[in-house]
Parts: structure tokens; C-alpha cells; sequence
């Protein structure tokens, strides 16, 4: 058994094992992942489409602390993530404590005894078990349930109906050579589909796109190369490991250039950005593609509106003569086709909906003290603090929560940057033997507050996407600022907004006090060497006045130069 309380962690993806890295980190190495899959690494272990792979760069996409000089290219294949996922797990001891196959049922907190029971289904052996966790950590990420259509017609359609999240691996271009394949998306899977199947002749292609969306260059569009991902020679993997800072150096230079995008989706503050990319990549858009297929794939939505997707292969893909894109809404199937919403029939052999995720659903059934998960019918209606904590459900903790997505960065950042926010938690909750902690229904609804605000001043509100409940209303998904506005405010936990932990503040609070009173006793006892103990503390408390003032000056002038920079 491990030291500290007992922690059960849902999740085997980048988030799951970046908490389990905080926690063993703080000594706190009592904890058991759940994973459903058979394998970790999230969503790089579950997708296995044609031409998966990560549309950011792997350096600024793996764990800041565990750094790999392994990549073989900038944007690697999904095996090539997962496997360093897998290989972290191992070499920093954390397989033993992940248990795979083991799904989540549902939970509810004893108050008794200040846990929660927790009844799980363990899909190997087939059969249901339950366990206690004084703490429970969702890191079940926004990609773990793929979403469905109703189609009529879908029991009499005799080819393979697939969703690109459960893509079986034995369909790879070899078994489609001599078939046509409808891919029903344009998005980040659906491009990298049509990009993989399309370097296959013999493979007919019926791209369906009922959105426009912005596709980026690989590189910029005044120099843009082939392909997305730039190959890393042996050469330079071996300076790597020879000289690690050099990487280091690489990464964070990335994430600073990466994080000053963050104004692309602010109405004012990126207006004059925006406009100036919006304008060189409709440039670029018509040098690649022919006019015809321009109007099908230039859209009008603000830039960083929507994800931003960089094209790879997919454009390219759209001009060869066993490729077509149409513009239209699946309907229904029939025997050996699809349906289109304006009457089109397609003769197709497989159907593949990269349509993405179910990203409004409620994921986990959990009850607390005066809540409970299942009250809701959509994530956007939770009352989340920081997109981390709810009131009425004690020490539980999610990472990803609402407003936690990024649409400029790599969301491994925020990742970390909750775990290491949830580890300081925990570890107060150690120190001062607190059994349960929650946040308070007010410091919720100020955080809520706050977020409505700033997102009216984005762009994201001019357009309908899976961001917003029922495409429309509330953006419950992403978060409209830097990863450096984020990270102050998870720099450490403001401990007045949660219930339970008034200890520490009562602790803050003396700790000050002492302070003062140490100031005071100093200079009572040194007033007998000529005064000089006193006559220090009366100097300290009048140039304090004139300090207090230059002071409130110099926090003021501090205040705009971090709003300047953050962003709020």
C-alpha cells in the first residue's frame, strides 16, 4: 500500500498518468488508475484510423518533465505517442498500479466514513467488484465516447457502417483496394483519412462535408512544405541525447510561440492578427487548389473560430480522380448506399463517421453530499470551479473539465497544469488531515461569472459547433485565454473557496499575524541599545505611508503590464 489517502484515478490516457507522475511526485503514491481499454495512452491507444497521428508538435505534446529525444518526425503517428505514453508508465514505476480492462460504473460518497464506494465491471474476467477511494479523480478526457448517428435504414445497409474512433485495425488500404469508401466529416480524423486512403488509387474515396473549414499549411503559407510532419534525422536524435537542454530550448521556445496565438479567436484583441492570416491563407488556399474546389473548401467563419486544421495531405488528396468531396448531410442508408439530405444516392462498400465525440454528455454517474453527475443532462449546465472541483460532490477532482480545452496549444499544458494544482490540494488535505474538501457554490458561480464575460469576447460565439450546448448555446468546452493566464490561476489553491479546509486558513491567517507580532517584539527588546530596535519599527511604520503609497502605484502599473500579457 501506498503513503497518503487512498485515491482512485479513471483514466489511463495523458491525463490519467500525468497525475499519477504529481502525486508520486508529492509523496502521495497511494492511488490505482482505472483503465477501460486494454492498454494506456488514451486516446493514441483507442484511435486507430488511417493516418492518425498528432496535429501539433510531439515535443510540446509529451510530458514537460520527460522529455524524449526519440521522436523520428515533428509530427508523429499515433503508435509512435502511445508507445511513449506506455514506455513513461513504465520506467517511472506506474504500470503496477494501473488496472486495465476495468471499467467505471458509478460512485457515491459515504459521509460516514468519508469515501467513496465505487463499483466497477472488469471486462477480462467478466465480472463486477467494488472499491473505496477517500479521493476520486476523473481523467476521462473529452475523446472517450465517439459520437453516434440514428440512421434509418442503418439495419438493411449490407457493407461496414464504422466510426473512425473504433476503426478495426484489419481495414487498413490492403482490404479496401477495389472499394469505395464514404468518409462523412471534414474535420482533424476525417482529413487524415482521406489523406492516408487517398495514396492508394485503387481505393475510391466520397468525402462528405455538410461545414467549410479553415485548413492551415504545413509550415506557413508563404513557405509551405508536403506534408505536415518534418522528419528528425539520427543525427540530430543523438544531439539531442547528448545535449537534453538543446531540447529543452526547442520545446519552450514552441510553446511560447504556440501560447501568443491565443488572441487569434478575441474579437478586438486579434482582429488586425486575424484579418492578416486570414488573408495569406485564402492566398495560399487558391494556389492549392483548383477554383471549383476553392468554393467547396473556403469558408467565412473568423479564424480560430472553429479548429484550426492543418491540411497535411487532405487538399491534396481532394484533386486526385478517385477523390470526390460533396457538400451535404448523410440522411439515411439503404442496401449498398448512402443517402445524402437533397436526394443523392452513393453505391459505397463502407460508411466511416469521422464525426467526433459526445463531448455534452454526462461521462460519470457520481453522487455526493447535495449533488449528483446524473441531476444533469448536458456538461454545460455543471457548476464547475476552475473547471477542477464541484460543490456537492467532496474530493472529487476533474481534469478537462468545462472551459479546460485549448484551441491554439497543446492541451498537454493544461493537463499538467491541473494535476500539478489538484497534487497541491491532495497534499494539503494530507498535511492538515482534512477528510473531505469542496468548493463552495459561490467561489463556483464567480469562476462561471468570470468565464461568461470573457467569452463574449470571442469569436467562438459567432459560430455553432460541438464547442457550445446543443451547438448553439453556452461554450462549456474551451478556454478563452493563454496557458500562462491559466497557469495563474492554478498557481496555488485560494483555500477560503472551499469548504472543509478551514484549517489552512486559520493557519495563513496566525502564520500573519506571528509575522506582525515578530516586527513588534523586535523592536520593543532592541529599544534598549540606544533605541535603535524602536526607533527602527517607528521608521518602518511612517516611511511605511509614503511606502504604502509608491507601493499601491507600483501594483497598479504591475496589474496592467500582467493584464497586457495575459489577457484579462
Amino acid at each position: 500500500m501506498g503513503y497518503g489517502p487512498s485515491i482512485a484515478i479513471i483514466g489511463a490516457g495523458v491525463g490519467g498518468l500525468s497525475m499519477a507522475l504529481e502525486l508520486d511526485k508529492r509523496g502521495l503514491t497511494n492511488w490505482t488508475i482505472y483503465e477501460k481499454a486494454s492498454g494506456v495512452g488514451g486516446t493514441w491507444y483507442v484511435n486507430r484510423y488511417p493516418g492518425c497521428r498528432c496535429d501539433v508538435p510531439a515535443i510540446v505534446y509529451s510530458h514537460s518533465q520527460h522529455q524524449s529525444p526519440n521522436w523520428t518526425q515533428s509530427h508523429p503517428p499515433r503508435e509512435e505517442l502511445q508507445r511513449y505514453w506506455e514506455n513513461l508508465a513504465k520506467s517511472q514505476n506506474l504500470s503496477s498500479r494501473i488496472q486495465l480492462n476495468t471499467e467505471f460504473k458509478k460512485a457515491a460518497w459515504n459521509p460516514e466514513y468519508h469515501e467513496y464506494t465505487i463499483d466497477l465491471h472488469n471486462s477480462d474476467k467478466k465480472e463486477d467488484f467494488t472499491i473505496t477511494a477517500q479521493i476520486l479523480i476523473s481523467a476521462c478526457g473529452v475523446l472517450a465516447r465517439p459520437q453516434r448517428m440514428a440512421l434509418p435504414g442503418t439495419d438493411d445497409f449490407e457493407g461496414k457502417l464504422i466510426h473512425a474512433a473504433e476503426w478495426p485495425e484489419e481495414l487498413d488500404n490492403k482490404a479496401l483496394k477495389g472499394k469505395t469508401v464514404a468518409v462523412v466529416g471534414n474535420g482533424c480524423s476525417a482529413s487524415q483519412i482521406v489523406g492516408a486512403l487517398s495514396e492508394d488509387p485503387e481505393i475510391n474515396i466520397v468525402n462528405i462535408a455538410r461545414t467549410k473549414q479553415w485548413y492551415a499549411p504545413n509550415g506557413t503559407a508563404k513557405d509551405s512544405r508536403d506534408r505536415n510532419s518534418i522528419p528528425f534525422s539520427p543525427e540530430i536524435r543523438e544531439t539531442w541525447r547528448r545535449y537534453p537542454f538543446l531540447l529543452w530550448a526547442l520545446r519552450w521556445r514552441i510553446v511560447a510561440m504556440l501560447d501568443q496565438r491565443w488572441k487569434w479567436f478575441m474579437e478586438e484583441e486579434g482582429a488586425s492578427w486575424r484579418a492578416q492570416v486570414e488573408g495569406e491563407t485564402r492566398e495560399w488556399l487558391k494556389k492549392t487548389v483548383p477554383p471549383e474546389l476553392y468554393d467547396k473548401v473556403a469558408t467565412d467563419d473568423p479564424w480560430g473560430s472553429k479548429r484550426i486544421i492543418y491540411h497535411d495531405n487532405y487538399l491534396t488528396a481532394l484533386t486526385k480522380p478517385q477523390v470526390k468531396l460533396i457538400e451535404g448531410r448523410l440522411k439515411s442508408l439503404r442496401k449498398n448506399a448512402v443517402v445524402l439530405d437533397d436526394g443523392q444516392e452513393l453505391i459505397v462498400d463502407v460508411v466511416a463517421l469521422a464525426i467526433g465525440y459526445d463531448s455534452e454528455g454526462i461521462d460519470l454517474d457520481i453522487a455526493g453530499t447535495t449533488d449528483k453527475t446524473t441531476n444533469y443532462t448536458s456538461k454545460a449546465q455543471l457548476k464547475q470551479y476552475l473547471g477542477t472541483t464541484m460543490p456537492g460532490l467532496p474530493n472529487y477532482f476533474i481534469l478537462l473539465g468545462n472551459n479546460m480545452g485549448l484551441n491554439h496549444m497543446s492541451i498537454t499544458a493544461v493537463l499538467e497544469i491541473q494535476a500539478e494544482y489538484v497534487g497541491k490540494i491532495i497534499q494539503g488535505m494530507r498535511d492538515y488531515q482534512l477528510p473531505q474538501i469542496e468548493p463552495k457554490l459561490e467561489a463556483a458561480l464567480k469562476w462561471d461569472g468570470w468565464m461568461e464575460k470573457r467569452l463574449e469576447r470571442t469569436t467562438w460565439q459567432r459560430v455553432s459547433n460541438y464547442w457550445r450546448a446543443g451547438r448553439t448555446g453556452r461554450i462549456y468546452t474551451h478556454y478563452p485565454g493563454s496557458v500562462l493566464s491559466l497557469w495563474w490561476f492554478f498557481r496555488w489553491p485560494v483555500w477560503k473557496d472551499f469548504k472543509g479546509a478551514e484549517p489552512i486558513v486559520r493557519r495563513q491567517r496566525l502564520k500573519r499575524v506571528l509575522f506582525l507580532l515578530a516586527l513588534v517584539v523586535a523592536g520593543y527588546f532592541g529599544r534598549g541599545r540606544n533605541g535603535l530596535g524602536l526607533r527602527l519599527v517607528q521608521d518602518a511604520v511612517k516611511g511605511g505611508e509614503s511606502a504604502v503609497q509608491a507601493g499601491k502605484a507600483a501594483v497598479q502599473v504591475l496589474k496592467s503590464k500582467v493584464t497586457e500579457l495575459i489577457g484579462h
